[in-house]
């Protein structure tokens, strides 16, 4: 888990490629600047896991940090790790709103793009 910023109001959920190359953020000042730019104060979270996602982990961390936006990075049709996210919020009433953010395929080998350049678009 890595915060970026101060006060962070948003956590990002990173699995699979996007985890992989999220890594360049630590590195390159010019994307932690992008990824400021983008969602201001963040948490970000790279989870090897589909499920069951570390759900009193995630209560913890958006209740104590007032978390109030979550976008959930994933690969693939399955949305596994955004709808456990979504029935966390909802079953737990918490004030926080999960975007789906992932890509709606699984991509060949050869079709490989940087995953980075996804999560920080504008």
């Amino acid at each position: 888990m890595q915060q970026y910023g101060e006060k962070p109001r948003t956590l990002l959920l990173l699995n699979g490629p996007f985890r992989e190359d999220f890594q360049l953020v630590k590195h390159d000042q010019r994307l932690k600047d992008r990824l400021l730019n983008k969602f201001g104060g963040v948490v970000a979270v790279e989870t090897t896991v589909v499920f069951p996602q570390p759900e009193s982990l995630y209560k913890k961390l958006i209740t104590k940090l007032s978390i109030e936006k979550i976008y959930v990075f994933e690969e693939g049709y399955g949305r596994v790790i955004y709808m456990q996210l979504l029935d966390l919020v909802n079953r737990h009433g918490l004030d926080a709103k999960v975007s789906d953010c992932g890509i709606p395929y699984e991509p060949r080998i050869y079709e490989r793009f940087s995953y980075i350049d996804h999560v920080l678009a504008d």
